[in-house]
């Protein structure tokens, strides 16, 4: 039995940093006793998982790249990839990630997901994290844009972005993921929490894996300190930020 762990986003909370570590640090994390799996599409961000298990229907910013004629053949390779890859992985830890996955919703994709990963052989480790909603949406549409992709009107759509948008339903995300591979599985991080005490979102992925003596010098490489600049600090993070000057000022006018 392999222990597999599935770093599922959500969007805009470290995940190219997460991805790009667990990828240049591959031989330091073998030591550890994990392999991390190499994608198809991009190795680093295994977008196949969630291209090959979302409903035909469904847009995403990932399969407007790629033109899957046959949804059924495209499973099918996947999930060959993906058996032969944890079949033949000499490490009994194995880490997959892509933050398309926080886009899954219904019964059918989740069946299809626990279908790749081989769950009823293996035990999974679902890794998920959450933003505070309005910091969220404020940077997704700025992907949007920066893609110069429109908004859409279309409720189910992910360019969708008003204020009642599925996007920020964490409710129901965790829902779907707690029923598919049962709640004591999924473990959920407070990303805005990570940005603020520790300035970097990897020390927390780490102690999800259950490592705990990674060194500081190589985590910091990985991981924009985004509290440094206040332009694009966080509504939280700038409530932070300004009780610390506060406090200061007390102490200095006492």
């Amino acid at each position: 039995m392999k222990h597999i762990y599935l770093h599922i986003g959500t969007h805009k909370t470290g995940s190219t940093s997460i991805q790009t570590f667990l990828q240049k640090e591959s031989k330091l994390l073998n030591e550890k006793g994990f392999d991390f799996y190499q994608g198809f599409h991009n190795k680093k961000n295994h977008i196949e998982l969630f291209l090959s298990t979302m409903r035909e229907g469904r847009d995403s910013f990932a399969k407007e790249k790629f033109d899957i004629e046959n949804a059924e053949n495209y499973f099918c390779k996947t999930k060959n990839f993906v058996h032969q890859c944890i079949n033949q992985s000499k490490y009994d830890k194995i880490i997959f990630s892509t933050e398309g996955l926080s886009l899954l919703r219904f019964t059918d994709e989740l069946t299809k997901l626990k279908e790749l990963l081989k769950s009823e052989e293996n035990k999974i480790t679902i890794i998920l994290y959450l933003r505070n909603e309005s910091d969220f949406l404020d940077s997704y549409k700025k992907q949007i844009k920066k893609r110069t992709r429109s908004f859409s009107d279309n409720p189910s759509s992910v360019y969708y972005v008003k204020d009642d948008t599925w996007l920020t339903d964490y409710s129901t995300l965790k829902k779907s993921y707690s029923d598919a591979f049962d709640e004591e599985n999924l473990v959920i991080i407070d990303y805005d929490k990570e940005t603020i005490t520790n300035n970097n979102v990897l020390p927390s992925f780490l102690l999800a894996l259950g490592i705990q003596d990674y060194p500081d010098h190589v985590i910091g490489k990985y991981f924009k300190n985004v509290t440094n600049d206040p332009k694009k600090a966080s509504n939280k993070e700038k409530s932070y930020l300004m009780g610390f000057i506060n406090k200061v000022r007390s102490v200095l006018k006492n």
